[in-house]
This record gives structure tokens, sequence and C-alpha cells, in this order.
């Protein structure tokens, strides 16, 4: 959990190390003082019973014992526990203030915490608790909450720093990673707590920037018409920045408004329902994306139904076939449910077409001939 510090706080390290140092030989100085005063005192005089009245020694915080080894070990207690505390007022003040902490609350908190003797484990896992520090760190805890493992505090801030990194790439408004006062970002805090990387985020943005707000004004509408109800005002970057979406949902939904807009850019609704059934559009839609069709694929397909459904049901009209029209015409040139029966269809009626034609220019050419001979 801990961060490499500055060459400043390397020297205030230092600096302190040399001050428990030289605090550690004062006391062993004083100490040994003690021990040949003690050594040297004329014997006790005799007790009641006429024996000798025991020894006492007594440590640098006004403690007894009645051996110099229990002093000397509770003297070596004392010594260690100031020295973790001058470790942890040296470190840990700096460390948070790098972090961006400024509540005086906050250090007086810290400071009762590094006096109540506690390990440096200990601390940290209090310091955790602390109101304070959930205001700058809360996605850690909340990580916790939904099963993932905690970050350091390192971590936290170097992806803060990669999440406002790649938003400036993509070009987006400064609104997007700002900090507040405080020093948090609550988009970062929701991308930290649901765990979307750095390459993530990147992935998420291109998506929402690159195939829906650089596309073709069609997707924009689709995306509106279709998802209307999700993505609000039509903020897709709003929308691919929560992490509540998923990428994979996020993608989907993308793809099908593509697939509306090939439609749209033909001049065909989706499944040639009525344009104002926006429902059976998407529905329709979100059936060919689950076929693996592309926005792309979408473009050229539509092109070739419109081209193919209007013949086609012209001709099973007329030769009282079973109907084929723009539902057929999507099967088949998608490869969707049904697309092996609209191709029979559709081979058929042509088939009859071809018959009926060839069979008009036999009566044509004999009657030609009839009338070569007539007048020869």
């Amino acid at each position: 959990m801990s961060i490499q510090g500055s060459s400043q706080t390397r020297a205030e390290r230092s600096a302190g190390i040399k001050t428990r140092l030289a605090d550690i030989k004062t006391r062993a100085a004083a100490t040994k003082e003690r021990l040949e005063a003690a050594r040297n005192a004329p014997a006790g005089g005799a007790g009641a019973g006429g024996g000798a009245v025991p020894r006492i020694y007594r440590a640098s915080d006004g403690r007894e014992f009645d051996t110099e080894a229990a002093m000397l070990a509770h003297e070596n207690s004392i010594a260690q526990k100031q020295s973790r505390m001058n470790s942890a007022f040296a470190i840990l003040p700096n460390e948070f203030r790098r972090y961006g902490f400024n509540d005086p609350e906050f250090f007086s908190q810290l400071e009762g915490l590094i006096r109540r003797d506690l390990s440096d484990a200990e601390v940290r896992l209090e310091i955790r608790k602390l109101p304070a520090y959930n205001r700058r760190f809360g996605a850690i805890k909340r990580r916790i909450d939904r099963g993932l493992s905690a970050v350091s505090e390192a971590e936290y801030l170097a992806l803060e720093d990669q999440y406002a990194n790649t938003m400036r790439r993509f070009g987006l408004p400064e609104a997007y990673y700002a900090k507040q006062t405080n020093r948090t970002n609550p988009t970062f805090e929701s991308l930290i707590e649901f765990d979307v990387s750095p390459v993530e985020l990147e992935d998420r943005l291109s998506l929402g920037q690159k195939r829906v707000m650089e596309a073709a004004p069609q997707v924009r509408d689709a995306i509106r018409q279709f998802y209307g109800d999700t993505i609000k005002d039509g903020d897709m970057l709003a929308f691919v920045l929560d992490p509540k979406n998923a990428l994979e949902q996020i993608r989907r939904k993308v793809t099908a408004a593509e697939i509306g807009a090939g439609a749209a850019q033909a001049g065909l609704t989706l499944g040639g329902v009525p344009a104002e059934d926006i429902a059976a559009q998407r529905a329709r839609a979100e059936e060919l994306t689950r076929f693996g069709i592309t926005g792309e694929q979408a473009r050229a397909g539509f092109q070739e139904v419109a081209g193919i459904a209007g013949r086609g049901g012209q001709l099973a009209s007329i030769f009282r076939e079973l109907p084929y029209g723009q539902e057929q015409a999507e099967a088949e040139i998608f490869g969707t449910t049904g697309a092996a029966e609209a191709r029979r269809r559709r081979e058929r009626v042509t088939a009859r077409e071809r018959s009926a034609f060839a069979g008009s220019a036999g009566a044509l050419q004999g009657a030609l001939a009839r009338d070569r001979a007539g007048g020869i």
C-alpha cells in the first residue's frame, strides 16, 4: 500500500531515523546510569523479620520492577513503540497529503491512530475506516463490497491519471475528467468501482465517438429511436462511460443502430414494418445483430434487398406464387431464419418469368417465320 516518496520524503525519513536512534541511545545511557547507581547504592536495611529489603528497578516511565531484566525489557518496549510512532509521524501525513488530503479532521484522527501503538498494518486498516479517507478513495470499499480485490492508493491515483489522459486523447470536454475541490471525480470513481481498465475505457470511447458521434446522421437517429429510454438525450458518451452498461451490451446497441441506419439509407424500414412501429424495427435490428450482421454488411445488404424485394413481390403476384417481399429478401440476403425457403420462392418466380419470356419469344419467332413464308 506504501508509495515510493519523493527525494524530500526520503530525506525526512532519514532525519527521522537518525532522531529515533539518538533517542534510543539517550534512553540506554540513562538506563545504564540508573543501573550503576542501583549497584553502588548501600544495601537496604533489615525488614521487620530481619531480612534484606528487595531491590526495586524503576523504568523511565515510572514503572517499577523486581528484576533488572524485566525493567530492561520494558525500556526496550518503550523505545520500539516510540520508534514506530516517530516513523509513522514522519511518513504517513506526508504520504496522504500527496493523495490530496487537506482535511484537518483527517490528520487529527490520523495522529490519534498513530498514538494508539498499533502496528503499521493495523494503522492502515483503521485509516480506511475514516470518513475523509472514504471521501477520497470511496471506490476501494465499494470494490470490496462487490467481491473485487482492493487497489492501493498508488494504483487508484495511477488509474485516475490514465483515465484522464485517455479522455484528453479522445478530445472529450474537460468536464469529463476534471477533479472537484476534494480531488475526486465521480466518473473515475465509478470506473474504478466496476473494474473498468484504461484499455476498456479506450474501447468504450472509440465505440461511442467513432461509430456514433462521427457516423452518418441515420446512425444517431436510430440510437435515439431505438434506445432513447436508456441513452438520455442521445448522450452516447455518457452512456458508454457508465460502467453499469457492459461493453458487449453497448456494442450490440450500436450495431443495431447501424443496421437500422443501413435500412434507412436504402429507403427501407427494417422488416418492412410501418415506420412508426419502432419496437418492431428495433427487434428486427437486434435479431440481425445476433446473426452477426455488422453495420457495413447491413448498408450493402439493404441496397440489395431494395433491388430484389420489389421485383420478387411483383412476380409472385403475377404468377400467384407464395409471397416474396422485403421480409423474405432480408432473410435471403442476410442468411437469417427462413433464408432457404425465401431463396426457393424467388428462384421459382424468376424461373417462371424466364419460362414465360422464352415462350413469348418462341411464339414471336414462329409468327415472323410464317409471315416470311407467305411473303415469299
